[in-house]
This record gives C-alpha cells, sequence and structure tokens, in this order.
C-alpha cells in the first residue's frame, strides 16, 4: 500500500473520532468531557489520546500565555496528551480548527513554531507522553464543540513515510 492509501485511509478516522473524543453528545451532556482512545493505522497501534476537562481556568496558570482572557470570557480548559505507541518518532505536521457550530474566531490553522510553543516540541519519541495543559474554547453560544485536526507524520515497519489525522473535540458549555 502506498503512502496516499494510508493517508486516505487513516483519514477517514475523523468523523469517528469527532463522534468519540472529548465532546459531549447534544445539549445534555450525556457523555464525560475527558476521555481516552488509542489510534489506529492500518490496524497498527500509532498513539494514545487523552483528553481530559479540567474546568474554567488553565491546568497550569505559569505556562498559560494566550491574550485571550478567561476570567473575563467564560472558556473551558483540557489537558491534551499524546502518547507514542511505535518504535519511530512521531511529528506533529499541523493543527486546524473549526467549530461545530459557526466559525471559528481566530486562526484556523497553527504554525510549526506555535506548535512547539504550546507542546514544548513537535515530536514524541517512542514511549514517551507529550502533553498541553492549556487547550481551551470559548464561544458566542451556550454550547459549541471546537474541533482540532492533528496531523502527524510517521514511518511505517519499511521505514517510509507515514501520514495521518487524528481529531481532539473540545467541548463548550457555559
Amino acid at each position: 500500500m502506498n503512502d496516499t492509501q494510508l493517508y486516505l485511509r487513516a483519514s477517514t478516522l475523523p468523523l469517528l473520532v469527532v463522534l468519540l473524543g472529548c465532546s459531549n453528545a447534544g445539549s445534555g451532556g450525556s457523555l464525560p468531557r475527558s476521555s481516552s482512545r488509542t489510534a489506529t493505522v492500518e490496524g497498527q497501534t500509532v498513539l494514545d489520546i487523552n483528553c481530559k476537562y479540567l474546568g474554567k481556568a488553565p491546568g497550569d496558570l505559569d505556562s498559560y500565555s494566550s491574550s485571550h482572557d478567561y476570567r473575563t470570557i467564560d472558556t473551558d480548559f483540557y489537558r491534551v496528551s499524546f502518547t507514542n505507541r511505535t518504535d519511530k518518532d512521531i511529528h506533529i505536521a499541523g493543527v486546524t480548527y473549526r467549530m461545530e457550530k459557526g466559525p471559528v474566531r481566530g486562526q484556523s490553522t497553527v504554525s510549526n513554531a506555535s506548535i512547539k510553543e504550546a507542546w514544548g516540541t513537535t515530536v514524541i519519541h517512542p514511549g514517551k507522553t507529550i502533553s498541553h495543559s492549556n487547550s481551551f474554547v470559548w464561544a458566542k453560544t451556550t454550547s459549541n464543540t471546537m474541533i482540532k485536526t492533528y496531523t502527524f507524520r510517521t514511518a511505517d515497519g519499511d521505514g517510509k513515510s507515514l501520514t495521518f489525522q487524528e481529531d481532539v473535540s473540545l467541548r463548550y458549555a457555559q
């Protein structure tokens, strides 16, 4: 199977991930906001994704550097962690943002430098975990979900480049 086929097969996962990710189903909030799951590509376990709801304040006040004023704008915070389950480095190659309802306010993509600033690195070494304690979402409506699509790059068992995407959903509710 070539890289394009692997990418296309891996990119079919986001719909399932949106349904099972870190979001509540509907406005009733019947599912927990925190969740953990394992991403697989072509039947291979590649990444553990953990999303923990922290509440209305940053998880790490010392590293919070956004100009977003969560003290005056109702905001929900999450700690997102990725654990590499392979024997190869996994690189965060990009992140795009979209809202379930309506447009994103501000940027819909981030630079590699911004990823490194937020996460401290863009590389997840084999068996290691990286975390971002201040992932946040807010909305003008009483509830919404921000869907972050992460693009990852690694190598397959033969050393060929492999790209895959995973969605992480952050639910906002007043």
